[in-house]
């Protein structure tokens, strides 16, 4: 007589993607309403010293060390977004955040609906 274990785990039920997208759209248009209404202007940016930034951001999310435990990867590219942040400001922010979903997408072959995710959460 086979008897099934009492600790039965229950299956979540799968979220509809379409919510998801929804929500991250927003995320992603509340995301550009807020940069537009930041007071920095972009002509008075150090567009050279960001291009440095982006590289060192590319670079350390591309060579980011992975761990075969539970599919994760060490990677340092938070400390150039977050020193791009506070230097370059919110656009700064912004368009290393971009770098980084981008790179992320292409090297974990993510579907398209990670990359604002990912940018707005970084």
């Amino acid at each position: 007589m086979s008897r099934r274990p009492s600790h039965q785990f229950a299956r979540a039920k799968a979220r509809p993607k379409v919510g998801v997208n929804i929500y991250i759209a927003c995320l992603a248009i509340l995301g550009l309403l807020l940069l537009s209404l930041a007071d920095r202007s972009l002509s008075g940016l150090d567009w050279a010293g960001l291009g440095l930034f982006v590289i060192i951001v590319i670079l350390t999310e591309w060579l980011s060390i992975d761990i075969y435990a539970r599919n994760t990867a060490v990677s340092t590219s938070a400390a150039p977004i977050l020193a791009g942040a506070l230097l370059f400001g919110a656009p700064g922010a912004v368009v290393l955040s971009l770098t980084f979903a981008t790179v992320a997408l292409i090297k974990y072959r993510s579907p398209i609906s990670r990359l604002s995710s990912t940018s707005v959460t970084s």
